[in-house]
């Protein structure tokens, strides 16, 4: 992919030069990965989870729990941080009912993980207003588990019943 003429350079054209390389590496490869964010089992999804980075694994395991127990349930995976890519993580989280977004750092004086801001701050950009849910841990090298992503679900499914957000939920915290 290349620099065209008349085209935005730098930061403002990157979301569409990201995803013309990976199509470009599909292509060339025949393997193909989403570029900005990742749906996983999102088909009929009333609530999902959004995830960034290694804390993926164990929350696909979760979704799948929760699937095979019924629970229509997904994740979206941001794979792509800067810029932003407001605009699909809106299209992937269109058709849910609330999400929950699990962060491994904390935004002191907003109580809340940066990921959960960005992910809120996209969602200006959906069609519909969906509740959402900041819930952080793995702080100082701490494990996110299944159980922890299992609690987050059954949290997030109150949320997408009810559409009232509870406060951060610190999921290392000892009860």
């Amino acid at each position: 992919v290349r620099y065209r003429k008349g085209q935005c350079s730098g930061m403002q054209n990157s979301l569409q030069v990201i995803t013309e390389v990976h199509a470009e590496w599909g292509r060339r490869f025949g393997r193909n990965h989403a570029p900005l964010v990742e749906s996983y089992r999102m088909e009929g999804a009333d609530y999902a989870l959004v995830t960034i980075g290694s804390m993926t694994g164990a929350a696909k395991d979760a979704v799948d729990a929760a699937r095979a127990r019924g629970e229509k349930v997904g994740l979206v995976k941001v794979k792509t941080y800067r810029p932003f890519p407001a605009q699909a993580l809106a299209d992937a989280l269109a058709q849910v009912k609330a999400a929950g977004v699990v962060d491994r750092s904390v935004s002191f004086g907003w109580n809340c993980g940066p990921l959960f801001q960005d992910v809120i701050a996209a969602m200006y950009y959906a069609p519909k207003r969906i509740p959402a849910m900041s819930f952080i841990g793995g702080l100082a090298g701490a494990d996110l588990t299944v159980s922890h992503f299992e609690r987050a679900i059954v949290r997030i499914k109150e949320l997408a019943r009810d559409g009232r957000p509870a406060g951060t939920v610190w999921l290392n915290k000892k009860d």
